[in-house]
């Protein structure tokens, strides 16, 4: 069985340490597609909305010019491909072009930053993994919080696995747990960053399991996987899609259920430990967008989220298509965030 791997680098008293799980959410799949046409007698308003210097029509008439989608990530990436993806079915069904702009850097927190400082019309939005939202504002300094964004809709979520080498001496979390027990911080793991889901997610297991694991940070998954089968490291810490095609074994994965192109590597839950997590990828824009904006934007993003392009491109970046409402968005990262406090507090990570 061939898959690839994650990165950290430390040693954490966890006395007390919170192992809440966060939200998840279940997933639905529909293929339909919803139109659009950009009329020439559009684009002349906006032209002549711009030469007024006002506004580009009344609310009731959004949107009448084109939409900005914010990925706080580079371009190339799993965020920024669905979110291609996604913007091109959201554009169908609003009528309007939705423009891709890569503002990347600070784990994030810099498109964050800029999606919540714009105007609240509808024409800024940001298509924003969930650690932008719930975990980077308790670990560093953000000029947001949830409070500054109205939430659209929720269409993906990634689930994290714990691996080891293929040849390697552990064949399941059980031989995991039993040497960190008889040598604590001997194992060892990778993850992509202080403060990054893999490295919170791992230090909720490690409590759960009551059990001492030394973090290794790297620059990405790359790194975490090179340096796993390079035997520098002891398990790795990844997304489903960063341990495809590499020579790792999972043992166990941070989801309700196994994932359905692993369908041998147990839950976290199945192996004893109780801590059942995910990451959700959804649509947010500034504070303040009027109600009948957001109307209009969560049923493009329903749209755009049934749309065959879209869900192909999920499907190609190890993502789980899954829908839900601006309300039940912004419901879940209110309770993921909170989550995420007590875990970075824990750590003694916290800003």
């Amino acid at each position: 069985m061939t898959w690839p791997l994650r990165s950290a680098a430390l040693r954490y008293n966890r006395d007390s340490f919170p192992t809440a799980d966060l939200a998840t959410s279940e997933g639905s799949r529909a293929v339909s597609r919803t139109g659009g046409i950009f009329t020439i007698a559009t684009g002349l308003a906006v032209a002549l909305a711009a030469c007024r210097g006002g506004p580009p029509a009344s609310d009731d008439a959004f949107p009448t010019e084109p939409i900005d989608l914010v990925v706080p990530f580079a371009a190339g990436g799993a965020a920024d491909l669905a979110a291609r993806a996604f913007a091109d079915g959201l554009s169908s069904a609003v009528g309007q072009p939705v423009v891709v702009v890569n503002r990347d850097g600070a784990s994030g927190t810099i498109g964050g930053s800029a999606v919540a400082s714009a105007a609240p019309d509808g024409y800024t939005l940001g298509f924003v993994p969930g650690g932008v939202l719930t975990s980077q504002p308790h670990v560093i300094e953000t000029t947001y919080d949830l409070d500054a964004f109205s939430y659209v809709c929720q269409v993906t979520e990634r689930f994290l696995l714990v691996s080891g080498r293929a040849d390697g001496a552990f064949e399941s979390m059980a031989d995991v747990v039993t040497a960190a027990r008889a040598n604590p911080g001997a194992v060892t793991y990778g993850h992509p960053g202080v403060g990054s889901f893999p490295h919170l997610f791992m230090e909720q297991l490690a409590a759960a399991a009551d059990i001492e694991l030394t973090a290794v940070p790297f620059r990405g998954d790359a790194q975490s996987v090179t340096n796993l089968l390079g035997g520098h490291i002891t398990l790795a810490a990844t997304a489903e899609g960063s341990i495809a095609g590499q020579q790792v074994r999972p043992l166990g994965v941070f989801a309700a259920s196994r994932l359905e192109r692993m369908p041998d590597v147990p839950t976290l839950s199945e192996s004893g430990y109780d801590v059942t997590t995910s990451i959700p990828t959804g649509v947010i824009a500034p504070a303040g967008v009027p109600a009948n904006v957001l109307a209009t934007l969560e049923s493009g993003c329903r749209a755009a989220y049934e749309s065959e392009a879209f869900l192909a491109m999920v499907d190609r970046t190890f993502q789980l298509p899954t829908f839900a409402g601006g309300a039940a968005f912004g419901a879940r990262a209110v309770a993921d965030s909170a989550v995420m406090r007590d875990v970075v507090s824990a750590l003694g990570l916290g800003r």
